[in-house]
């Protein structure tokens, strides 16, 4: 019995283990991706500097939030699907989970999900610049704010 406790425990220890080291890679292991594939690189995948700002908007949020300054790295995952990884202040690399970028076809054209939203979006400049404006739905603005209150005016 002993020795299959310890079984399951070394395949759950190897199998959490692996999927750490999928989801968290640092930033010269991303640097060091991007230059041994530059030639095989989807169009989209980098490095890109980001301003976000935003207007939220319901019927208990309206809140205007200050530019926000960050880096993206976006990554192919598998087929026409892409990570995104966002870079702290520390250097850190961390997997987004709330958002997500699908290819459609072989185009330059490409849906972002940021949670509830969806948006399409065209490669431009040489594919090196694009605007992503997303809209929010109830839910995800009261998330996102955490602000239950209902705009009184």
């Amino acid at each position: 019995m002993e020795q299959k406790s310890m079984k399951r425990f070394i395949i759950l220890f190897v199998l959490l283990t692996t999927t750490l080291a999928v989801s968290s890679q640092s930033l010269s292991e991303m640097q060091k991706y991007f230059q041994n594939n530059k030639d095989y690189l989807d169009p989209i995948e980098g490095f890109y500097d980001v301003e976000a700002d935003g207007d939220y908007v319901t019927p208990f949020v309206q809140q205007k939030c200050p530019k926000e300054y960050l880096t993206l790295i976006i990554k192919k995952n598998r087929g026409n699907n892409f990570d995104v990884y966002m870079k702290d202040n520390d250097g850190e690399i961390d997997l987004s989970d709330k958002i997500k970028i699908e290819k459609i076809g072989e185009t330059n054209v490409y849906y972002f999900y940021f949670e509830t939203s969806k948006c399409r979006t065209y490669l431009t400049d040489n594919y090196c610049h694009f605007i992503a404006k997303l809209q929010f739905d109830y839910n995800t603005a009261v998330n996102f704010t955490r602000n239950t209150k209902r705009l009184t005016r």
